[in-house]
């Protein structure tokens, strides 16, 4: 493992966690079926969750980061792809393997920014014996995150080389590439992104992706897939941008 790469990526997830996460919290409860808690959260419920979110999202970003550097000079070295299929194969790579990190504590902060009991959901999925209740969303984290990286890192790696032409510094071209490729991604993945959230907050035996997916669209049609979009892309704009900016910046910082 690259510890610089490493290093890096820990220190972007940190800076984002603490500088974006209330709205990552009010987007969740836009998203959950009980909307109406929206209005009531107070300010110290804005950090709802954010303690085993910070512990997971420095590792998995270590993970992704690690992963997606390494698998890039693998495709790009062992195979004749193009930049973008490389891009797309080593992001998606990255983010499985970064999901499996991340998966049990954005079921705890979900439950938390919605009002649920955290420690009761800790203790009960730490009895369980099998270790894949650990897990119950690590598939639609996936199912949303793939989608996500095919779409903003091909887009992103363009932006930054093109802004990169124009002698921008590396941490400012990152900024605004990621900021302008995952506005584009987040709108397109929205309904995707309804679905986890439903299934890691319901809860339920039968809370799979696609009967949740029939349910919304029976209660509450295309327009429930939509929920938050707003608020998700100006989101997923700031913290793209926070992310990867910060990113490059501590890669200078490191000297890598």
């Amino acid at each position: 493992m690259d510890l610089n790469i490493a290093a890096a990526g820990s220190l972007a997830a940190l800076t984002v966690d603490l500088l974006v996460y209330p709205m990552d919290t009010l987007k969740v409860r836009i998203q959950s079926t009980s909307s109406a808690t929206l209005f009531s959260v107070s300010k110290s419920h804005l950090y709802a969750g954010v303690g085993p979110v910070i512990l997971a999202t420095i590792p998995s970003a270590a993970v992704f980061f690690t992963t997606y550097e390494h698998m890039t000079g693998v495709f790009n070295t062992r195979t004749n792809l193009s930049s973008p299929a490389t891009q797309i194969l080593a992001s998606n790579l990255a983010e499985c393997a970064s999901c499996a990190v991340l998966a049990p504590a954005e079921l705890i902060k979900q439950n938390a920014q919605v009002g649920g009991d955290t420690k009761t959901l800790t203790k009960r999925l730490l009895r369980r014996d099998n270790l894949k209740s650990l897990f119950p969303g690590y598939r639609a984290l996936v199912l949303r995150n793939t989608p996500i990286v095919t779409v903003q890192w091909p887009i992103y790696e363009h932006l930054r080389a093109m802004l990169g032409e124009r002698n921008l510094p590396r941490a400012k071209s990152a900024f605004l590439a990621a900021s302008a490729a995952a506005t584009i991604a987040s709108i397109a993945t929205n309904p995707i992104d309804v679905i986890k959230t439903r299934i890691m907050i319901q809860n339920e035996q039968n809370g799979g992706v696609w009967s949740t997916s029939k349910s919304v669209m029976a209660n509450e049609g295309v327009r429930g897939l939509f929920r938050g979009c707003l608020l998700r892309s100006t989101w997923a704009a700031a913290g793209a941008g926070v992310y990867l900016g910060s990113f490059e910046k501590s890669k200078e910082i490191l000297g890598k």
